[in-house]
Order: C-alpha cells, then sequence, then structure tokens
C-alpha cells in the first residue's frame, strides 16, 4: 500500500516553513523545465510544485496533477 499523507496536515505542504528550504522554482528550474513543455506532478497534493510548473510552462505548456487523495 502507497503511503498516503494525512490531508487534515495539508498545510505543512504549502507552509513558509518549507519554502524556506526547498523552493519549487529553484527545484523545476534545475530540473530543466521551461516554457511551452509538459510536466506531470504524480502525488502533487495541493500543488505545491504544480502552480509554480503552470507558471513556467506558460500558456503553450501543460501541466497534468493528480493525486490519490480527493482532499488533495
Amino acid at each position: 500500500m502507497p503511503h498516503k499523507f494525512d490531508s487534515s496536515k495539508m498545510e505543512k505542504l504549502i507552509s513558509e516553513e518549507r519554502l524556506s528550504w526547498q523552493d519549487p522554482v529553484k527545484v523545476l528550474n534545475s530540473l530543466g523545465l521551461q516554457a511551452g513543455e509538459t510536466l506531470i506532478d504524480v502525488g502533487c497534493g495541493p500543488g505545491f510544485f504544480t502552480i509554480p510548473a503552470s507558471r513556467i510552462a506558460g500558456a503553450d505548456g501543460k501541466v497534468f496533477a493528480v493525486d490519490i487523495s480527493l482532499d488533495m
């Protein structure tokens, strides 16, 4: 059975504390994501990487986000 994050603690996934040690824009840039590209965010949770990825990919790109939890 895969690990399922407790959705009642969702705020931890998008907190300022997490941003202080894990910058999603830096991570996505280091992976080489560019405008017009496609990214799939599996286990996206509340969108910590999804939202910045969609900004980077822009209008010509695509970002797909899926999570096993409907609450996320």
